[in-house]
Parts: C-alpha cells; sequence; structure tokens
C-alpha cells in the first residue's frame, strides 16, 4: 500500500517534514501488531510511503464488541503495539478506532503515526500538540500541555471503553462542552453501562482516564500485565471432553442428524491393518491407563471418612496456633482476664493449657500475633508486640517454658524451614518491596529467600516445601485479590497454582504433594487444597467459616485449623474513660464511628459479612444513646470512616467498591438531611473537614484541600505530609506519612513548626476541638491540648481498643465513643484427612 504526501499540503515545509518525520518513526517499528513501513519513495513530484498492505476493516467496524473478553483480547495486541513504540521513545498522540486496522485473521494492527512525536525531537509548530482526535484526547494534550506516553494511555483508556459500550466516556453536543468534560468532568461509570464486566476491567479503565499523568498507569507495560490478568481472572478451562461412541452423533448436532450404522465394508488387506492398528490401539490403552493410574497415585485424594472436632480451648480470645509435627500438641497466643498475651501449650485433647512464656505482652493491634513449633519440638517460634512499639519481635523459646529469647526486631508471619536449621519470615526489602528472609536460630546470618516484585499488601503467609527448596506465597494484587504461587528458592522459577481471584489468608505445603490454603472462592471463607504441580483445586470445609490458620502433621494425615469472628461494639464512657456503658451489642463488626458537633448523634460503619475481609460495608446513624438507627448508605460498596461537618448537616466518608484497589477509593459528601446520594468529591484515603464548605483529603502521597461544592483539589504542603488545620485558623498539625511517629505543629504566623510528640502507636487529632488522642502500645489513651502539645493520661481503660481511630469525643469533652473489638476463636482438627 502507498500513503502520498496529499497536494494540498506537498509545498508546506513543516507539513513535509511532519511526513517526513512520520515515516521515520513507523519505520523504525517492527512488531506483528502495527503496520510495517518499509521506506519513503519519491516518484517525480511525489513522496509516498511504501506500507504493508492489510485485508481487513477498521476497528470502528466491530465496535462495540459482544463479549468483553474478544474486546480485551484486541486491547492487549494495541497495547502491545504501543508498548514497542514506546520503547522507542515514539508516541502515538492519535489513538482511535479508525487508527486500528483488523486483518481477515482478526489481528490488531496500529496504523497512522502521522502525529508521532519522536522523544527528544523539536515540536514542529505551537499547535503540532494539540492536534489529534478530540474525543480520544488526554487533557494534557487538549491544553497544550506536554504530551508522552501517558497521553496515550489515556487515549488507549477511552478506546477500550467505546469497544465495550460503543460510547465514548466523554460525552459533549459541541466541541466546547467536550473539552470541558474531558478536563473537569469524571467520565462515565462503565460498570453502570457494562454490571458484569470484570472489575480489573473496571478499574483498568478508570485508572487510564486520570486527569493526573501522575495517577494514570506510568508504562504500557504496566497497562498490558493488567490486562493479560484481566483474562486469567476470567478464563476457564474445560477438564472435560465429548467421547466418541460408535453410532452417537458428532458433538453439537441435533439427535436426528445422528449416522445411521451400515453393515462393514472389507476390503483386500483391511483386515491385517486392522489387527495391526488394533494392537497399537491396545498397548496405547494400557499405556494410558498405566500412566493415569501412576499419575493418579501421586496426587492424594480428600478421605471421605475425615472426621472434624472442635477443641476445647480454656481462652475465648487466642491467635494463629501451631501444630506439632506428631500432630499431638498445639501451642498459640491468647490473652488473660487482664488482657495480657503469652503463649500457651496444651494436647490436642483440649483441656488445660500449660502457660510457655511470661512476656505479658500488650494487646495486639492487628492479628500479627503466631506461633510455630520446630521440627524436632523442642523449641517455639513466636512473635509478641514489644513494649515500646507495635510491629511484633521475634523471639524463641523452650518448648518446656522460660524467658523468651528475642532474635530480630521486627518480623510477620516466621516459620522454621524443615530440618529447623534456618527461619523464615516476612519483611521488607526496600522502600516499595517485600519478601521472605531467613536467619539462623541465634538470629544471625540473615539472607533474602525470594523478593515479591508484585506486593500490594494483603494477608502474608507462605509455607516451606517439605525439602525446603521452594515456598509456597501468598501474592496480594492491587485489586485487593490474592492467590497462590509457588517459588524455587534455587532458579527462582514462579508456578501460579490458583487463578480465583479470591482472598486468601493461610497456606501449608503438606508432605502429601497438596498445598492447603484458606480461600473466599466459594463465597464463603473455606479451607481448599490444590496439587503442588497445579491442578483441579479441591474443597476441604464447606461450613460458614470463616476457616482462617491452617497446620498440617508431618504425615499430613491431622490438620488444625482457626476460626475467627471479628465483633465490634459501641461503648461510652466520660471524659476520663470511667462509667463505661455499651450502646450497642450487634453481632456484626463495627469498623469505624463519629460524633455529631451537638454530641446527639453517631454515625458509623458496619461491615455486612464475617471474615477476614468484608465484601459489603455501609453507613448508619443513631441517637447517642443507642436509639434511632437508620441506615445511611446502600448498594454494592465498602463505605467507612464518616465524619460529620462542623455544622451537622454533612457527613464525609470514604468508598470503594469491593475488591477495587486502594487507589480507587473516593472521598464522598453525604446531606444527611436526606433526599440524595452521596456525591463523590475526589480519589482518596482519609479525609478531616476544614470547615462547613471545605475537606482536607490525603490521596497518597498528597494532601488537598477540597470544596464540597465542587472544584478540583489543591495540594497543601508537600508530598507524604497530611496537614490539618486547627479551629483557631493559625496552627495546623502536621504529620509526616511512612517516616515514623512525626507530629508537629505548625505556628502559620511565624511559619515555624515543633514536635509534639514522637511516641509509637496511633493519633486521633480532632482539629475542630484543639486535642488529640494517642493510644500507646501498654493500652493507656493519652490526651494532648493542642497547640501547646501538654499531655495527660486518662485514669479509666477501654477495652477492645486497638486504634484511635475508632475513638470520637464530644465537643465538650464530657463523654467518650469508641469501638470495642473482639474476637471470637475456636480451633477445629480435621483427623484422617487423606486417603
Amino acid at each position: 500500500a502507498l500513503k502520498f504526501l496529499p497536494e494540498r499540503v506537498k509545498q508546506s515545509d513543516t507539513e513535509k517534514a511532519r511526513f517526513l518525520q512520520e515515516a521515520k518513526a513507523a519505520a523504525a517499528l517492527n512488531h506483528p501488531n502495527i503496520c510495517t513501513i518499509h521506506g519513503v519513495e519519491e516518484g517525480g513530484a511525489s513522496i509516498f510511503m511504501v506500507m504493508e498492505y492489510i485485508e481487513g476493516g477498521t476497528l470502528r467496524e466491530k465496535i462495540p464488541y459482544a463479549n468483553p473478553d474478544d474486546a480485551v483480547t484486541i486491547a492487549v495486541q494495541i497495547g502491545e503495539a504501543l508498548r514497542e513504540a514506546h520503547s522507542k521513545g515514539i508516541v502515538h498522540r492519535d489513538i482511535k478506532a479508525d487508527n486500528v486496522m483488523l486483518t481477515s485473521r482478526g489481528e490488531a494492527k496500529v496504523m497512522d503515526f502521522g502525529l508521532a512525536k519522536l522523544k527528544g525531537s523539536l515540536k514542529l509548530t505551537k499547535t503540532s500538540s494539540t492536534v489529534g482526535t478530540l474525543g480520544y484526547m488526554a487533557p494534557e494534550q487538549i491544553q497544550g500541555g506536554e504530551v508522552d506516553h501517558r497521553s496515550d494511555i489515556f487515549s488507549f483508556g477511552v478506546l477500550l471503553f467505546e469497544m465495550l459500550t460503543g460510547k465514548l466516556p466523554f460525552r459533549g453536543e459541541h466541541e466546547a462542552a467536550m473539552v470541558y468534560s474531558i478536563v473537569n468532568e469524571e467520565p462515565q461509570d462503565i460498570g453502570t453501562l457494562l454490571p458484569g464486566l470484570s472489575p480489573i476491567v473496571v478499574n483498568f479503565i478508570q485508572r487510564c482516564l486520570e486527569k493526573d499523568p501522575a495517577d494514570r498507569y506510568q508504562t504500557m507495560q504496566d497497562a498490558v500485565s493488567e490486562l493479560r490478568r484481566s483474562q486469567k481472572k476470567t478464563s476457564r478451562v474445560s477438564r472435560t471432553h465429548p467421547v466418541d461412541r460408535p453410532g452417537a452423533a458428532p458433538a453439537g448436532s441435533h439427535p436426528a442428524e445422528a449416522p445411521v450404522p451400515g453393515p462393514a465394508v472389507t476390503t483386500p488387506g483391511s483386515r491385517g491393518r486392522g489387527l495391526l492398528y488394533g494392537s497399537i490401539a491396545a498397548g496405547i490403552v494400557v499405556i494410558a491407563a498405566a500412566v493415569f493410574m501412576l499419575t493418579r497415585s501421586s496426587v492424594p485424594e480428600l478421605n471421605p471418612a475425615m472426621t472434624f472436632r472442635t477443641i476445647q480451648m480454656p481462652f475465648t480470645v487466642f491467635q494463629y496456633p501451631g501444630l506439632s509435627g506428631d500432630g499431638k500438641y498445639i501451642v498459640f497466643p491468647a490473652a488473660d482476664a487482664e488482657g495480657k498475651w503469652d503463649l500457651y501449650w496444651m494436647h490436642n485433647a483440649g483441656g488445660d493449657a500449660r502457660r510457655v512464656t511470661f512476656d505479658s505482652a500488650p494487646a495486639p493491634p492487628n492479628r500479627w500475633l503466631g506461633a510455630d513449633i520446630s521440627p524436632d519440638g523442642s523449641q517455639i517460634l513466636y512473635t509478641r508486640t514489644p513494649k515500646t512499639g507495635w510491629i511484633p519481635e521475634l523471639c524463641v523459646v523452650s518448648s518446656n517454658g522460660g524467658v523468651g529469647r528475642k532474635i530480630l526486631d521486627t518480623a510477620i508471619a516466621a516459620y522454621w524451614n524443615p530440618d529447623g536449621s534456618r527461619i523464615g519470615y516476612f519483611g521488607q526489602v526496600d522502600q516499595n518491596h517485600r519478601g521472605v528472609f531467613s536467619i539462623k536460630p541465634d538470629g544471625t546470618d540473615k539472607r533474602v529467600e525470594f523478593v515479591d516484585t508484585a506486593f500490594n499488601g494483603g494477608n502474608f503467609s507462605f509455607s516451606w516445601s517439605p525439602d525446603g527448596h521452594s515456598i509456597a506465597w501468598i501474592r496480594n494484587f492491587s485489586d485487593r485479590t490474592s492467590e497462590l504461587i509457588t517459588v524455587d528458592l534455587r532458579t527462582h522459577e514462579e508456578k501460579q497454582l490458583t487463578h480465583d481471584g479470591k482472598n486468601l489468608d493461610e497456606v501449608y505445603w503438606t508432605s502429601r504433594g497438596m498445598i492447603v490454603f484458606s480461600s473466599s472462592k466459594s463465597g464463603n471463607t473455606n479451607i481448599w487444597a490444590v496439587p503442588e504441580d497445579g491442578g483441579e483445586e479441591v474443597q476441604i470445609t464447606k461450613g460458614a467459616g470463616p476457616d482462617l490458620g491452617v497446620n498440617v502433621s508431618n504425615d499430613g494425615n491431622i490438620l488444625l485449623y482457626y476460626q475467627n469472628q471479628n465483633i465490634g461494639n459501641i461503648w461510652t464512657s466520660n471524659g476520663e474513660g470511667t462509667n463505661l456503658r455499651q450502646l450497642t451489642s450487634d453481632d456484626q463488626n463495627i469498623t469505624s464511628l463519629c460524633v455529631s458537633p451537638d454530641g446527639r448523634m453517631i454515625a458509623y460503619s458496619m461491615a455486612s459479612e464475617q471474615g477476614f475481609v468484608s465484601t459489603q460495608s455501609h453507613l448508619y446513624m443513631m441517637d447517642r444513646d443507642g436509639g434511632g438507627r437508620r441506615q445511611l448508605t446502600f448498594g454494592n460498596e465498602v463505605a467507612d470512616y464518616p465524619l460529620f461537618s462542623p455544622d451537622g448537616k454533612h457527613i464525609g466518608f470514604r468508598g470503594h467498591r469491593p475488591l477495587e484497589p486502594d487507589d480507587s477509593t473516593r472521598i464522598y459528601v453525604l446531606d444527611i438531611g436526606g433526599g440524595s446520594a452521596p456525591r463523590a468529591l475526589c480519589f482518596g484515603r482519609d479525609l478531616r473537614w476544614i470547615d462547613e464548605d471545605e475537606i482536607m483529603v490525603w490521596d497518597p502521597p498528597r494532601s488537598f484541600r477540597v470544596k464540597i461544592a465542587g472544584g478540583a483539589p489543591v495540594q497543601i504542603l508537600q508530598d507524604s505530609l497530611v496537614a490539618l488545620p486547627l479551629r483557631d485558623g493559625r496552627y495546623t498539625v502536621v504529620s509526616r506519612i511512612g517516616a515514623g511517629p512525626n507530629m508537629s505543629i505548625l505556628d502559620g504566623k511565624t511559619g515555624k513548626s515543633r514536635l509534639f510528640s514522637d511516641a509509637p502507636g496511633y493519633f486521633m487529632v480532632l482539629p475542630a476541638y484543639q486535642v488529640a488522642y494517642h493510644l500507646t502500645p501498654g493500652g493507656v489513651v493519652q490526651r494532648f491540648a493542642l497547640p501547646e502539645g501538654s499531655s495527660k493520661d486518662l485514669p479509666g481503660s477501654f477495652p477492645g481498643l486497638t486504634n484511635t481511630r475508632l475513638l470520637d469525643v464530644t465537643a465538650d469533652g464530657r463523654q467518650i465513643v469508641f469501638i470495642n473489638r473482639q474476637s471470637r476463636g475456636k480451633l477445629v482438627m480435621i483427623d484422617n484427612l487423606f486417603e
């Protein structure tokens, strides 16, 4: 195919230079999803490009796709083409359906790099930065700003939106309206247009269409990887195939069309060949049967006669247990009547428990405590909350009891390796990566075993393989799902065993070639097993759950698991923490609360599901005495951390859809007078009211001021700083995120700041009341007067308070409202797990 420089522009040096730039850019690209440019020729007065000829049509003719999977498949091919171009420093700048051809085989070919801008090349004209097709252009492209590969990512998101819906995400009746929509308005919610669309694809498009290029995917490689992951989440492999039988209809045919058997026809030599072929076939069948039986015997099956029994525990509050190699003894961290935690040892028959440690550590803020018995049964590895911090210390103690010996300052999810020569634990490799480390039992010879480059938070768990050469690992993704992978520590080869898009909690690699794990695959959180080399997952427990921590005996016959239900109820006290009274008695988990400025109402969030992940939570409001409850939010969402506006007319809160990633969390405002749905203001993880018209939003790593009436957020202070202006307007509380406890007071008049606390733990700053509350690791609540920063320990106790984010106070300071969080646990043992 030949592409000529048009006569009307041939005389323009600028247009001629642009055409040659296109040729130079396109000719440098060699990719199966990019239309090949063979060269540039001149014939007489004509200049033309020699291009690959493509039989087919444009993508425009296929839009919208009836099957979203087909649209994603083509989008991945387009993304691969752009990834190749970007790797060569080339930005397309005009991605749209008309510039993508589909071959007769259905393959995408990106064409027309006529607007391509080579990285570092001279901009041809001032207006060249704004050429393109309006509906697909990024905000910075429309406004004449600097255009880079992230502008293509925006256009790519627009194109995928159109491929799925047949519509553009930004609408306008005329050019000016379209420009305004792209620059100022949120795109249409594709989730409402296609309710069944994968959450990964929904979030993918939302992130591509961010106004600020810094908030989009930063490389096309990352974007394509995310799309490919969405394909893995939705693909299913058939494990059964139709079997042809004599006289049976071909697969898919109607029974009436089945062939009628006729008399057998024998030709010369056919009998001998038949005997030969029959012998070969019989041999193949025998070999196949033998292979099947050998393969089948290598993967154990669940024993239908397995038995379940609940172990009688002398405690109601305890955490993840450890199991001895013979399956007879259990060790676990538990809290006594005063809320102090120690390790206890007991027989699996239940009954009395022997105290092993005498650390009397304070209550942990999260489920970070656990224990693991060494392979020879002589030592116990455990984590304990330190007296001066929150992240647990790693300790070892004799199984006979005694003084625990600290071997590491910080560690989570620690386990002995199979021969007891090393201890593996979860830790931070650098600022952006986490992984598994190991050390010797004396705390020396620390080394990195595995770096999880895809770490996105979530549950921490891994398990050594029986030979100690590999680990099974829970990998967490940005959409709040997790999958099970194995890693060979010698070759670093990874294998993903699950593709369910669910939540996993604990994993254990058994000696029987099966990996046992806790998953929400069935809807409830139950225990599943999968062969170590991959294959079909089988469900072990089928109750309401949640079935969490998993341990298996050395022979694989005994499985111990931990059931836990988190309950949160609202309590009140006077301003000193005494005269306690319980307001709610729901058998659910209240996760956050706030008190109205006049002290008459309490708003709170309550999760509707139990387990280690809540699929939904909604906002409620009630009178301060516990009566008059009403629900404020509805639908498929997670809404939490409500805050009343200073005038009491609105509630700000954060929310996201289930399984959306953290960076999709939005800040909403709700008129508590009713009559309107909550309004989304912007993306953000946290909020504080500045006054009745404006909110401070923290969207990591930046803080913004946002008007609730609308308008663009305005950044305040530097990145990684959270600023909370006090009521007097002169002083601001400043907290640095990610740098440890660091609470300062900034004097707006002098510009000077001073540190008022570097204590570890959680702070709740109430700017309107010029007060802050702090929960120490020892469980003491301190009250700070601001701006002077003087503190006082409250004499009362706050049972179940694990975070001062779960606390609020009335304006006069005479009443404190807080959430008492309780953990109800039990241990269940399965005997004769496998056949």
